[in-house]
């Protein structure tokens, strides 16, 4: 982390915990929400870097393969697109229940009963894009670089 317009960033806990998946999500409106941030190679927090301060709103888990499965699907739903949905329904004056629509992939991790019954409870809609689509439905789903 480091000051909007710094020039040179260290880069802290790189020889620690290199194995690292983030979760980006965006909204059709261009908001970027914070991010899920999970670190490879622990279990407690002392396998997260050292030095390292967070903002509040990030989502930071550990599991030891940095893999999103289930449990950090639910994680990110939980801490970010569930309040923020709750959020803006406040702001917009729209009813708790108002349905809401989520884009993701097939990934098995996010197609599982118990995600898809939290959306639902949530009054959120998943449109869930086909295997093989990703680059086009998906912009923010890179393998090494955003989607254009």
């Amino acid at each position: 982390m480091a000051e909007m317009g710094t020039e040179n960033v260290p880069i802290a806990g790189m020889s620690d915990k290199p194995m690292i998946t983030l979760t980006f999500t965006i909204t059709f409106d261009g908001k970027f929400l914070s991010m899920h941030i999970i670190y490879g190679g622990g279990k407690t927090k002392q396998s997260l870097p050292r030095g390292v301060r967070f903002p509040n709103s990030f989502s930071v888990s550990i599991n030891e393969k940095h893999y999103s499965n289930e449990k950090e699907v639910i994680k990110h739903l939980d801490e970010v697109i569930i309040p923020y949905i709750k959020t803006e329904r406040e702001n917009l004056s729209l009813s708790p229940d108002q349905m809401a629509l989520v884009i993701m992939d097939v990934f098995k991790g996010q197609m599982t009963d118990q995600v898809l019954q939290k959306l639902e409870v949530s009054h959120i809609k998943v449109k869930k894009v086909p295997a093989n689509f990703t680059y086009i439905y998906q912009p923010l789903d890179a393998q090494g670089s955003v989607n254009v």
